[in-house]
């Protein structure tokens, strides 16, 4: 157990860093002129942060939080919108509006059906499953891409430090429904391990294409 100011900091220490992370991923994207988050994560974010903020029940101020996400999910989609075609580069507009029309409805689903599923009142382990499919896309995306546009080893750090404060707080001092819950711990450790690869692998990558990771914002 923890107390509850010291355990109350690491949630908003996700919360923030979350933020600021979202910040490195517009700001490297625009510089870059690609999306900095793979497309099928950043559908089940926003269905997510969507579902948390207008649909479900949230946590303590948790549901004003999601909407600043949402604003943040809205904006990184619209990037998408606009530099897709550097990412794919065989395909056609219309497949490529199909196709994000028919992830981001079917991560809706896995979302809203994913919280009846496993009886996840507060969409806490959907977010937790949620983390885990992104830590992995990301590291999809960084070995998928020739060089590190719209990546930069800050993006994840600040990924790695928000996410980790926040499975450290929920393995604590669970959420009401989390407490016995069998899924929960190997998504705490698995998140955790994969941010740890990306940044790994980003440094390595970074230094075997002869850029300064730390340079390189």
């Amino acid at each position: 157990m923890i107390g509850f100011y010291p355990w109350l900091f690491l949630l908003l220490l996700f919360n923030l860093l979350w933020f600021f992370t979202y910040a490195l991923i517009i700001r490297r994207g625009e510089i870059d002129r690609v999306p900095g988050v793979p497309l099928f994560a950043l559908t089940l974010n926003l269905a997510w942060d969507v579902s948390g903020a207008f649909i479900v029940q949230s946590p303590l101020i948790q549901h004003y939080i999601d909407i600043g996400f949402v604003i943040v999910n809205v904006a990184i989609t619209i990037q998408w919108f606009r530099y897709w075609r550097n990412d794919f580069t065989r395909i056609s507009a219309f497949e490529f509006y199909f196709f994000w029309a028919l992830a981001q409805t079917i991560s809706f689903f896995v979302i809203l059906l994913g919280n009846i599923e496993l009886d996840d009142v507060l969409l806490y382990k959907m977010g937790f499953v949620d983390n885990f499919i992104n830590s992995a896309l990301f590291i999809g995306m960084l070995y998928q891409r020739s060089a590190l546009q719209g990546q930069s080893i800050y993006i994840g750090i600040s990924k790695l430090l928000a996410t980790g404060s926040m499975s450290l707080a929920m393995y604590l001092m669970p959420f009401p429904g989390l407490e016995d819950s069998v899924i929960t711990i190997p998504l705490y450790v698995g998140i955790v391990l994969l941010d740890v690869i990306y940044v790994v692998a980003y440094y390595a990558k970074a230094r075997r294409l002869g850029i300064d990771p730390w340079r390189r914002w």
